[in-house]
């Protein structure tokens, strides 16, 4: 067993899902405190995170 990278790992599309999603939760945080304005990027980084974790799951079959 070769220790190292996992070939299989999409690291590029986890980084992509932590940070959008830990993005769109500080957007989310901004808009309860008052800034309705920042809906608008949350939902967008909640779609792009989503995505991506879709297509993680689906490399994993």
């Amino acid at each position: 067993m070769r220790v190292g990278r996992d070939p299989q790992v999409r690291w590029g599309s986890l980084v992509v899902v932590l940070a959008g999603g830990t993005l769109a939760l500080a957007c989310l945080t901004a808009a309860l405190r008052g800034r309705v304005w920042a809906l608008v990027p949350a939902a967008v980084l909640a779609a792009v995170a989503l995505r991506e974790w879709r297509g993680v799951q689906r490399g994993r079959r």
